[in-house]
Formats: C-alpha cells, sequence, structure tokens
C-alpha cells in the first residue's frame, strides 16, 4: 500500500473520532502513529536505534497533510518516557508534530471577509481572521488550520 492511500485512510478513520491513535509498521523498521484528540493532531514517525532521516520525515509530513510551518520536536529514548510496561518501545527516537484543526463553517467566505484561502471544498484551509475567530490556540508548538464544512 502507498504512503499516501495508507495515511489518507488513518485520517479518515480518526476523522470520526473525538480521540484515537493509530500505529502503522513501514519497511526498513520505520514506525509511524497518527493520533486526534479533538481538535489537536500528533504525528510520530520513529524507529528504534537511530532517528529517522530528513527525507523520511519530509516525506510523512506530506502524505499526512501536516502543515508546513508545524514544528517538530526530536526526542531520543532518555527525552521521553514510554507508558509501554514490557520496554517494547522504549529504545525508539521519535521526531513528532502538534498541530490543531479547527472545524469553521463557512465563517464569513462567501462575503470574503477573514482572508480565508478556499481551493477546491473538500478541506479547503481557512486563514487569518476565521481561524482566530473559531478560538485559536493549542499546545503552542505546531500550527493551526480551518477545515470548512
Amino acid at each position: 500500500m502507498k504512503l499516501e492511500t495508507m495515511a489518507r485512510e488513518m485520517r479518515q478513520q480518526l476523522g470520526k473520532v473525538q480521540k484515537g491513535w493509530l500505529h502503522q509498521k513501514l519497511n526498513r523498521g520505520l514506525h509511524l502513529v497518527l493520533e486526534r484528540k479533538e481538535e489537536q493532531w500528533r504525528l510520530a514517525v520513529g524507529r528504534s536505534g537511530v532517528f529517522p532521516s530528513e527525507v523520511e520525515i519530509e516525506i510523512c509530513r506530506d502524505a499526512f497533510d501536516v502543515p508546513v510551518d508545524t514544528q517538530q520536536q526530536w526526542l531520543s529514548p532518555a527525552q521521553r518516557i514510554t507508558r509501554r510496561q514490557n520496554g517494547k518501545y522504549q529504545g525508539f527516537f521519535l521526531v513528532e508534530m502538534y498541530w490543531r484543526e479547527v472545524e469553521v463553517t463557512n465563517v464569513g467566505l462567501d462575503a470574503g471577509i477573514g482572508g480565508g484561502r478556499a481551493d477546491d471544498g473538500c478541506g479547503a484551509l481557512v486563514a487569518d481572521a476565521a481561524v482566530a475567530a473559531a478560538g485559536g490556540g493549542g499546545r503552542g508548538q505546531g500550527a493551526e488550520v480551518g477545515r470548512v464544512v
């Protein structure tokens, strides 16, 4: 299965719930976790023994539609605490990204208010005042994206 297809299916599955996570293991030991907690999304890319490469991270960011300005955090095993009692993921080196996706219901887009950008209508990005009006925020380490519904 292509990464883009897998990413789309994972996002669709999590799009149906307010809280949950999905894990996939790829070739060469690369693990992906996509997590959703209401409007907060997290993508973690990791493997045992060594960090994923910059190229792998960029490919995953693109496949999962992580907003361009989303910051990423590099975590070595010593920098994080695992919840796994069996230690299965203790030696993992992770790169994780957090961002928010706010559902905005046609906030002034028809009237041109808020400087929004609309593309094809299937998950168009909304920027500037429309996102701010929806109550921006987050963990302070990610981007915020509005989805038109």
